[in-house]
């Protein structure tokens, strides 16, 4: 059965924004810029928590890269986690754009099975929620 609906998680959109900022970055140092380290902060706890870890799923390439600028450019990069919703600046700004972007066109991109586990389990208690509802009327 196909269905339109997209399926998000923010530990994977997360993810990805991570890798692409090392990605940039590593462009960036390969035009001359001089970055001797960063930080980039992420309100996704679980994130931060697989990349410091060893074996958790899908984080490879970032850890790679992350790697990768430390060992040939001397980038240290440090992911750190910040709380949500509390009105740090720079997060409330981040969370706005990607719910402005989560009404975009998304990529088709295959799913972690951790990733698809959120998602049926988030869709069960919705489901098992409304039949409640229902059955209380």
């Amino acid at each position: 059965m196909r269905t339109s609906r997209r399926v998000t998680c923010s530990y994977e959109c997360e993810l990805m924004a991570v890798t692409e900022c090392l990605q940039v970055v590593i462009e960036n140092q390969r035009k001359g810029a001089a970055l001797p380290g960063m930080v980039i902060f992420t309100d996704c706890r679980a994130l931060v928590q697989a990349l410091g870890g060893s074996g958790s799923e899908g984080v490879g390439e970032a850890v790679l890269l992350a790697d990768y600028l430390m060992k040939t450019e001397g980038v240290r990069t440090v992911v750190q986690w910040i709380p949500s919703h509390v009105g740090v600046l720079g997060n409330e700004i981040a969370d706005g754009l990607a719910n402005n972007g989560s009404s975009m066109p998304q990529p088709r991109k295959p799913l972690t099975l951790s990733a698809a586990r959120s998602v049926l389990q988030r869709g069960t208690a919705r489901l098992w929620s409304a039949a409640q509802l229902s059955n209380d009327e």
